[in-house]
């Protein structure tokens, strides 16, 4: 594997998203916030990094990525948004599992999918996965930049 970084991947996501013609945004932070600041484009990708751990060889990246989609008042499109959100989650589970990225990082597999129900300020419904990257590390201290 040649060395990579968060920001590599990151940048994978937003390709993957913008890619895709269901998605219609794709953000990256923490997860207050969300419609905290602006108006969000639905259905929306959004990525947190969280706790990550630093092996021998290995550096582990876990990431929280959720799939969501706006909820009618009625509740009538639950169903569907739940679906398609469920989608679009396999869609990039299956991008970034792709060996077109293998070069680069492994995505662990065997995920597991939250439901999102009408969660956030914006009411949405949709689907939270945790995907753990192993991207190649070494351990020398030659490599720190002087």
């Amino acid at each position: 594997m040649q060395f990579y970084t968060l920001n590599q991947i990151i940048n994978d996501l937003t390709k993957i998203c913008s890619n895709h013609a269901q998605i219609s945004q794709f953000e990256f932070g923490e997860t207050f916030d969300i419609s905290a600041s602006e108006q969000q484009l639905y259905p929306l990708v959004w990525a947190n990094v969280l706790t990550s751990t630093i092996g021998e060889k290995t550096l582990f990246v876990n990431m929280e990525i959720l799939v969501m989609d706006i909820q009618k008042a009625d509740q009538s499109n639950e169903r569907d948004t739940l679906s398609d959100t469920l989608s679009i989650s396999q869609d990039i589970y299956a991008a970034l599992t792709n060996p077109t990225y293998m070069d680069y990082f492994y995505v662990q597999p065997n995920i597991v999918l939250e439901p999102l129900r009408e969660a956030y300020q914006d009411v949405v419904n949709g689907w939270k996965m945790t995907l753990i990257f192993e991207l190649a590390q070494t351990r020398d201290r030659c490599q720190i930049p002087q």
